[in-house]
């Protein structure tokens, strides 16, 4: 998985470990794998090893953590993950009814009307033939329910006094749980950056990993302990935290900028003004650089030297000597590709760091388990109705809040801190309501762009199992690898004549397709749509999904009527009938590489 992506998650789900904000939603356009990362964020903090392994690698694992909604099934599930969570899709008729509590009309049988006047309460009960209605919890009141009765077991007590006392050291242990959990997220999410960069673990990572690990058992007494502790060079954990928090952004900083400089590569010659653009990045490169000591100073100084040097020549190819300066930045800088523990025998990769932790999470975990509702096309329902009274006890936890419908002789709903909410939202679908401010204040909002790195990450993965594979001959392995090869190219180029439609900066800035009004971050197709096991399948998608996609967006002006979509020097106008736009593709198909 692209660490781009990954990144997203592992600080989401530190937001949500961290209280920062108990429900998120992850938005993008179609095809940014919203519903998949958000299935695995739940997968992170059930402690499973997402980084080398796909979530349907784990489907076994997180399906048997599914929220059981009957007591039959309670009773038979085994369920020992220290996650227990749902997913429900919303749609624009779906209301509080369905969602929180609600009245069940049921066949026959016995049935009971729960009376509450002048403070005074009571319960009917008789035998009917015909239907009868009850009051019921629906996915969310039944969640809630369930997670504060796991948040708060064992600390019943006659005693009010005491048993308060017993809840508040509950809630004290599972905050310092989950504060392990989102520390252990900040420290994977630094490995996997530097990682990228091709560079060794420093001892921050190594020091913050050993302690963390070691104390995951004592976690009850976590904090206290652990912030007396240092790494055996007088720094406490708090001042490790901070330095691997100001790297990661140092990290991430430097590949916006790599990503900058790339896009200027990739754009038409436009004189020296493109010139003057690279030394500004590789200025900002070496700002970071010279604090960070991310590569070697010197060498960026050689390469800005070098920019400026053709700048001040003029050169008559500019683009060429912009590629031929921009092109070392990418470069590695001889950085060391293997991953050591600080002085240990044994190596310590990103999985068995993963596994080592989370045993051990597991087992202070499972006392108070988390629970998890992930709302799929969130936007898609009425969100202010959907939640009702709700949308105050989203922001305060733990407070009661009263609601139209009695169940247990109680007509009051709580959500415990416990209980986590993901919603995904699509940013092009302008058919569906907005979320109105007060309701989206009580969300942090996770933009998922589209991301090309997914697609050459899909594609390498299938080359390397196919180079792992002994049981075919190698004439069959080769062929089978370039055929893949061929493929990730076709994608990609796919991909980038699609970007350029809504990146106009990326093709002529003259030219552009996008309706001023709307970001290319809210519509652009996503890199799903570019994932295919075969020709046929990626012929199959960008002709049947991606075209109509298109289509719709210039009947409803998120795109200009002279759209056009280019590969390699071809040009299709997407104001074209479908049946003609299909044609010129498949007319076309074999020469876009």
């Amino acid at each position: 998985m692209a660490n781009t992506l990954l990144a997203k998650e592992l600080e989401a789900a530190e937001m949500l470990l961290r209280g920062w904000s108990r429900q998120i939603i992850l938005t993008g356009p179609p095809g940014t794998s919203k519903t998949y990362s958000a299935k695995r964020i739940v997968a992170w903090l059930m402690g499973l090893d997402v980084y080398s392994k796909s979530i349907d690698d784990l489907k076994t694992k997180t399906d048997n953590a599914r929220f059981q909604r009957t007591e039959k099934d309670k009773n038979q599930s085994e369920n020992e993950s220290p996650v227990c969570w749902d997913i429900v899709q919303f749609h624009p008729s779906y209301n509080y009814e369905d969602f929180v509590r609600g009245i069940v009309v049921k066949p026959g049988g016995q049935v009971s009307y729960e009376l509450n006047y002048n403070n005074k309460q009571g319960t009917i009960t008789g035998n009917t033939s015909g239907i009868s209605y009850k009051t019921d919890d629906k996915i969310l009141g039944e969640m809630a329910k369930e997670a504060k009765e796991k948040l708060y077991a064992g600390t019943e007590d006659n005693d009010k006094v005491k048993q308060e006392q017993n809840q508040k050291q509950r809630e004290k242990q599972h905050r310092s749980c989950n504060e392990l959990m989102a520390d252990f997220f900040l420290i994977i999410m630094g490995l996997v950056l530097l990682q990228q960069q091709k560079k060794p673990i420093d001892s921050c990572c190594s020091r913050l990993a050993n302690l963390l690990v070691a104390d995951c058992k004592t976690v009850c007494k976590w904090k206290d302990k652990i912030n007396q502790n240092d790494d055996g060079n007088g720094r406490k954990l708090p001042s490790l935290l901070e330095e691997l928090r100001n790297k990661i952004a140092s990290y991430q900083k430097m590949e916006e900028l790599k990503k900058q400089a790339e896009d200027v590569q990739e754009s038409p010659d436009n004189g020296n003004a493109k010139l003057n653009e690279a030394v500004d990045y590789i200025n900002q490169m070496l700002s970071i650089n010279s604090s960070n000591d991310l590569v070697k100073k010197d060498t960026f100084r050689e390469h800005y030297n070098s920019v400026k040097d053709y700048i001040d020549k003029q050169f008559e190819n500019t683009k060429e000597a912009l590629k031929e300066a921009l092109k070392k930045i990418t470069e590695n800088n001889g950085a060391e590709e293997t991953i050591a523990d600080n002085g240990a025998e044994e190596t310590i990769t990103i999985a068995k760091l993963i596994n080592k932790f989370s045993e051990k999470y597991k087992e202070c975990k499972t006392c108070i388990p988390l629970y998890v509702l992930i709302i799929d096309e969130i936007n898609r329902a009425p969100l202010a109705s959907v939640l009702g009274e709700l949308i105050y006890a989203l922001e305060y936890r733990g407070e009661e809040v009263a609601t139209p419908y009695i169940i247990d002789s109680s007509n009051k709903l709580e959500i415990p801190p416990n209980l986590f909410i993901i919603g995904t939202m699509n940013t092009a679908d302008r058919s569906i309501g907005s979320i109105d401010y007060a309701v989206r204040r009580r969300f942090a909002f996770i933009n998922l762009p589209p991301d090309k790195t997914i697609i050459k990450e899909f594609y390498d993965k299938i080359k390397d199992d196919l180079s792992s594979t002994n049981s075919q001959q190698d004439n069959k392995k080769i062929e089978k690898i370039e055929k893949i090869e061929e493929l990730a190219n076709k994608a990609l180029a796919l991909f980038n004549s699609v970007e350029k439609i809504f990146n106009p900066e990326k093709h002529n800035p003259e030219e552009s397709y996008l309706d001023p009004e709307f970001y290319a971050e809210d519509v652009q197709i996503g890199h799903t749509y570019f994932l295919a096991k075969d020709d046929a399948e990626l012929k199959h998608k960008f002709i049947y999904q991606v075209i109509p996609v298109l289509k719709e967006y210039l009947k409803d002006g998120i795109l200009k009527n002279n759209t056009t979509l280019k590969f390699n020097s071809t040009g299709i106008k997407l104001s074209n009938s479908f049946t003609e736009i299909k044609s010129e593709i498949e007319s076309t198909w074999s020469q876009i590489k």
